[in-house]
């Protein structure tokens, strides 16, 4: 999640009310709402807010 970055979440986020992201290994489908990605962000010292780039 954290590869795609924090502008194309955003990107994201204003088209669509989540992020899916799809496990190409497994094939599993992951949905992310921008509660979930904050929280992810958060975790690693940024978020959607954060004009930090790492």
């Amino acid at each position: 999640m954290l590869a795609i970055g924090r502008s194309e979440l955003e990107a994201i986020l204003s088209a669509r009310s989540n992020v899916e992201v799809v496990c190409e290994f497994c094939g599993a489908k992951h949905l992310f709402d921008l509660i979930d990605i904050e929280a992810l962000l958060k975790q690693n010292g940024a978020s959607l807010d954060s004009t930090t780039r790492h």
